[in-house]
């Protein structure tokens, strides 16, 4: 029930937080920054709270696909609030205000889903945590990166509305994208050798598709830093690659997930 609540309430200020930021471009009004964070401060708090009863198990930790998107997101949210105290990531909130409503509602519909149980240890509980990062940093990279296409897009084309007018210069996102593409890529690879170093059997028939698309994941998203600092790649074309890799990273998780939980149940 505390959950159920803590959820309900998380979903109430997601959807007024995304009223707020939505209805000041709307009107073009400037942002109040402190404001904005200090709503998703509270809204993550929340959802901290809504999750903490749903995967803690006394057998585990239950990390089956009703949760995961939701803690996927959580991570997103927590970093983009810390990290826009120094860098202009709020902007990233236009995507994830609606998308942490989207997860939140699926998480509270697929709950009677039978969980899916991990024991941890120390390793496996660091496999799991420099997961998580690595997704969340990967997954704000390529938001970054469609943000920035967009804005280009916009920009040629003349068409200077409200949220162009807010957004950092062109210059500014796109170094941003390869900084988060550079943390996420360190933080996948350290998660890939622990995982190696303490899961048993890496390549069972379970998890053989996820951890060769892990794999694959992580060389394009090394051939995007490549491209970056060798060749020179700018925000389209690194763009694509980037958008490639995530897709991979998705696959890999969510689609072994989406097989072994629910398709082959």
């Amino acid at each position: 029930m505390l959950s159920l609540i803590a959820n309900i309430f998380a979903l109430c200020l997601y959807a007024f937080s995304s009223i707020y930021l939505f209805s000041s471009l709307k009107q073009s009004k400037p942002l109040n920054t402190h404001y904005l964070l200090g709503l998703a401060a509270s809204a993550i708090l929340l959802h901290c709270i809504g999750l903490y009863n749903s995967i803690i198990m006394a057998s585990g930790l239950n990390l089956g696909i009703q949760n995961m998107p939701s803690i996927i997101l959580l991570s997103v949210n927590i970093i983009v609030v810390i990290s826009s105290l120094k860098k202009p990531l709020h902007n990233l909130l236009i995507f994830l205000f609606p998308l942490s409503i989207v997860f939140l509602l699926l998480s509270i519909t697929l709950e009677g889903i039978e969980p899916h149980i991990v024991s941890v240890n120390a390793g496996i509980g660091a496999h799991i945590l420099l997961s998580i990062v690595a997704y969340s940093l990967l997954t704000m990279a390529s938001l970054q990166a469609v943000l920035w296409s967009w804005q280009n897009h916009q920009l040629k084309n003349h068409h200077l509305g409200r949220i162009i007018k807010i957004l950092p210069a062109l210059q500014t996102m796109e170094a941003l994208i390869f900084e988060l593409v550079l943390a996420g890529v360190i933080t996948l690879a350290l998660g890939i050798a622990v995982g190696f170093t303490f899961i048993d059997n890496i390549f069972a028939q379970q998890l053989v598709h996820k951890t060769v698309l892990s794999l694959f994941a992580l060389l394009i998203f090394t051939i995007v830093l490549w491209g970056r600092y060798k060749l020179g790649w700018r925000g389209n074309q690194a763009g694509k690659w980037v958008i490639g890799g995530f897709s991979m990273l998705m696959l890999a998780y969510f689609g072994s997930k989406l097989v072994l939980e629910i398709i082959l149940k």
